[in-house]
Formats: C-alpha cells, structure tokens, sequence
C-alpha cells in the first residue's frame, strides 16, 4: 500500500492466495490492516499461485510454448546511471572543467533511468555524442519516502559497471577525420527485467560522412539535334526501304513483260507454220 500510495479506506475487497488461506494468524492482520471483517478466497490459494508461477516461468523458457502471461510490476529501487570516460586522468579533467570540450561533448553524464513508477520488462535508450573509451556505472537507488526532498542526493549501492573501450579506436579512424565527418554518436540501450536484472543490451556507434558529387545535366539543344538525326535516319531508311520497292516491282513487270512477249512470239511462229501447211 506505501508503493501504491493508497489508505486502507480506497481497498474495496482483499483477495488472500498462497499459504496465508491456512494462517489464522495472517489472516487476522490482514483484516486489521485492511479494516475489514471478510477475506475473500474466489480462487484456489494453492492451485492459483502455482498456475501463475508456472506460466510465468514458462514465458523464459525455450522447451514450452505456452501464451504469454505477463504481469503489470513495478521495479522496488530506482536505477542511477553515471556515465563518465574509461580513462581516470580524462575523468578528472572532466570534472575540473565545464564537462565538454571545444565541440561541445559532455563526458559526465547523470541521470535516474528507472522510477519505481516505470514498469519492469521495459526498454530505455540514450543517445549521445561521445569520442573517448566510456565507463557506464548502474547504481541502486532506494525510493524516497513521502516527505523526502526530491532534489536532494541519494547515494546508492553498485548494480553493475560496463566499459566500451572501442570508441576512442573508431573516433580517431580516417573517415571520422574528415571535415565532412560528424561528431560520434553512441546509442545505449538499456533493460530492466521482469527479474529485475539491469542489462546493458546493445552499444551502437554512428559517424556519417556527407559526400557531395555534381550532376551534369544534359543540355536540351543536344537532346533536340540527336532527335532530328534520328528522324532524318528513319526517314532516310524509310525512303531506302520504298525505292527498294519499287525497284522490285519494277523488276517483277519487265519480267511479266518479257514473258508476255515470248508467249506472243511462239504464238505467231505457230500460226505461220499452220499456214504453211494449208498451202501445202
């Protein structure tokens, strides 16, 4: 009820599962607690838990397939995360200057990534520009009580450190020298689980380079003369094609003529013979 932020008044009903259905003892606290005279038991206290679990369980688990059951949790601590570069003596000059450099790259980063507010199972990212080896320290931070000041500095118990000690190696590579070259950006993507462990899931670093090649436009008058020596060939190929036509055509009936001819021939030889003979 203190994480909920809620009185005993705003409870309706309390539903009691597990072992406390057999605990006299648990279950007359709860009604103190809850102000209430009935505990109510809808489910099986020992068939509810151990389906939940299991199913729960199973939603980890490669060897069953099962659908997926999920539960709306909140995390108990709040996460810190303190970025700062790998290198101490790069650390401390950080910290005795503005933290940035003449690009403007901070190098000391503080932030609470995870609120007892947030769920568990979500993921968070943060983009940054970076050019040095980096150190990534995940503090546990306990929640602030109702009256505490929300400015005021929590000191918290190490979770876990990671260290990127490539990024010096590709801030300083000849493509990221380049005056056409961008700053380093890294992107960290971070989760918190249902198991409420804090892991560093992916570290991506991007530099883009801009490359800039001039397009020659072809001009519209050339375009316009290799069009016309393409219509003038077509046409001159479309004129060849008819003159050869007509020089076919014209072979075919001086063809037809001399055949004409030789049969008119043959045909007056024949009658000249057959005269000849009535003669006779």
């Amino acid at each position: 009820m203190r994480k909920a932020k809620i009185n005993p008044e705003q409870i309706n009903q309390v539903e009691i599962l597990g072992g406390g259905i057999r605990v006299p003892k648990a279950q007359e606290i709860l009604k103190e607690v809850a102000k209430t005279d009935t505990l109510n038991v809808h489910l099986n206290g020992d068939e509810g838990m151990c389906f939940g679990s299991a199913f729960i369980a199973a939603n980890s688990s490669s060897s069953y397939q099962v659908r997926k059951v999920y539960l709306t949790q909140h995390p108990e601590f709040d996460v810190q995360i303190k970025i700062s570069p790998l290198d101490e003596e790069a650390a401390k000059e950080a910290e005795s200057s503005d933290n940035s450099d003449e690009e403007g790259i901070k190098y000391l980063k503080d932030v609470v990534l995870y609120k007892t507010s947030d769920y568990l199972g979500q993921k968070k990212t943060i983009n940054l520009s970076y050019d040095k080896n980096m150190k990534i320290e995940a503090f546990k931070l306990e929640p602030l009580e109702d009256d505490a000041d929300v400015d005021a500095e929590r000191t918290g118990e190490l979770l876990v450190t990671y260290t990127l000690d490539e990024i010096e190696k590709h801030s300083t590579s000849e493509m990221a020298k380049k005056e056409d070259s961008t700053t380093p950006k890294l992107s960290l993507q971070f989760e918190f689980s249902r198991s409420q462990f804090f892991t560093l899931l992916k570290a991506q670093l991007k530099i883009d380079e801009t490359i800039i090649e001039e397009i020659v436009a072809e001009k519209k008058e050339e375009k316009k003369d290799d069009e016309k020596s393409e219509k003038s060939s077509d046409e001159k190929s479309d004129e060849e094609k008819s003159e050869e036509s007509s020089n076919e055509n014209s072979d075919e009936e001086s063809e037809d003529k001399k055949e004409e001819e030789s049969e008119s021939a043959e045909s007056e030889d024949k009658s000249e013979s057959s005269g000849e003979d009535v003669e006779s």
